[in-house]
């Protein structure tokens, strides 16, 4: 880890990377839900079917909140305090 801290250009960067990817999945989801519910007619289907894309929903979204939650704990690492806290815990294991 590196003394130089969290740099508000580097903080910037994550930000948009993240809300970049957050607004891709959102339009892919809008997409999506728009071309399923131009269908006038029922169709039909099977639990499998319902379930499976229950499922990879589910995995969508929780792949993009890993992302999130990785930068932010990318974020929370470069900060100074963060690290000198860390730093104190682990000499304090060592003793």
């Amino acid at each position: 880890m590196s003394k130089e801290g969290y740099s508000t250009e580097k903080k910037e960067g994550d930000s948009k990377v993240v809300l970049e990817r957050l607004q891709s999945f959102l339009k892919d989801k809008r997409s999506a839900e728009t071309a399923e519910s131009s269908i006038s007619y029922p169709k039909p289907s099977t639990s499998f079917e319902q379930s499976s894309q229950g499922t990879s929903n589910v995995e969508d979204s929780s792949t993009v909140l890993r992302e999130i939650l990785n930068h932010k704990k990318a974020e929370l690492l470069r900060q100074p305090e963060i690290i000198a806290y860390l730093k104190d815990v682990s000499a304090a294991l060592k003793k």
